[in-house]
């Protein structure tokens, strides 16, 4: 069975189009069934999510890595990987982190679960139906918001060649209002309940409104701080004149997806569903099983006060004022002391006479 199974993931390897110089048949199996860390299994691994990365619209994905003191990092992405997968398999999501993949049937099992959601993944976005594929349009600059999506909405509910140049606000919402329940009904389970649950009034919903441009305010605020960080932080990595290039490659073309703008609006909270209610803490439960390590037990005891409070300290009194220096520099201070007539200058004359006469 184990046989089996390791050429039907040689297989589904070759024909998802992973370079066949890179992986022969004795160093496959060797990767499968070796007891120590095998770099070509992270390289094989790091392959199969940065095409599901880029076929799925993931956010995570794995860094293959070089050497076994990496292990550990490696093991932690394929973590996150798998659960924004949402992975079935609860001997490659649960458990001690280190010893998920150190049996062979784990590894089959990781590789089978890649290479299957990658098939998939290719499938749908060769028969993804072209209507709802939103944003595929950009926004005129002499159309409304509102008019932009409207537009969408009618596309994808395929009503744009029966609405009518001159029909009515009423008309258009209650044929959107019938399209969008009876497609509902035929999936009642794909789309789920509301999480808002009731109307609002006039104030409330303009309430709503000033509370969202504060939230996104103050999140801009945030975000443009981050990505200052992500800036710095890579700029100071570039000491380094003969990687410049490579890194500039790789974060510019990231870089330009981070955006500071906040695009949730009122229309995000009628789109969402009451599963949102429903999340549970990264802090505690399932989650918090694959986010402990050993650091999280160590208790900082008393600290020092370190002070830095500035209302503790007393206003500094006014500087002296400037003076200008006395000709011939003998009797002002710093002129005295750099002077030959000063203590210091006289002492070191002295001293130095002293020991030419020995």
């Amino acid at each position: 069975m184990a046989v089996s199974m390791e050429s039907d993931i040689l297989d589904s390897l070759n024909d998802l189009g992973y370079p066949e110089e890179l992986l022969k048949d004795e160093e496959f199996k060797k990767m499968l069934h070796g007891t120590s860390f095998n770099i070509t299994f992270t390289q094989v691994v790091s392959w199969l999510s940065n095409e599901l990365q880029e076929s799925a619209n993931l956010e995570e994905h794995i860094n293959a890595v070089s050497n076994s003191e990496e292990n550990d990092s490696f093991l932690m992405e394929v973590s996150a990987f798998l659960r924004e997968l949402a992975c079935p398999y609860k001997t490659l999501i649960s458990g001690s982190i280190e010893e998920r993949l150190n049996t062979s049937e784990n590894r089959i099992l990781l590789l089978e679960f890649l290479t299957t959601e990658l098939s998939s993944a290719r499938i749908i976005c060769v028969n993804k139906p072209t209507p709802f594929i939103i944003g595929q349009e950009t926004k005129k600059d002499d159309e409304s918001e509102v008019a932009f999506f409207l537009k969408q909405a009618v596309t994808v509910l395929g009503l744009a060649n029966n609405i009518m140049v001159d029909v009515t606000a009423e008309s258009l919402f209650s044929d959107l209002e019938k399209e969008i329940c009876s497609f509902i009904g035929k999936y009642p389970d794909k789309i789920g309940k509301a999480a808002l649950s009731h109307s609002l009034s006039d104030g409330q919903w303009l309430k709503i409104q000033q509370i969202n441009e504060d939230l996104c305010k103050e999140y801009e605020i945030r975000r443009e701080m981050l990505l200052k960080r992500i800036d710095v932080t890579v700029q100071s990595f570039m000491w380094s004149k003969a990687h410049t290039n490579d890194i500039l490659k790789v974060y510019t073309r990231n870089r330009s997806c981070l955006k500071t703008k906040s695009n949730v609006t009122i229309a995000s909270l009628l789109a969402s569903r009451n599963d949102l209610l429903c999340l549970q803490k990264t802090s505690s439960g399932r989650d918090r099983e694959v986010t402990k390590c050993d650091i999280n037990k160590i208790l900082i005891g008393n600290v020092p006060d370190r002070g830095g409070r500035a209302w503790e300290y007393e206003i500094p009194r006014e500087m002296p004022q400037f003076q200008k220096r006395v000709a011939g520099g003998g009797s002002g201070h710093r002129g005295g002391g750099r002077g030959g007539g000063g203590h210091r200058g006289g002492f070191h004359k002295s001293g130095h006479n002293r020991h030419q006469r020995k």
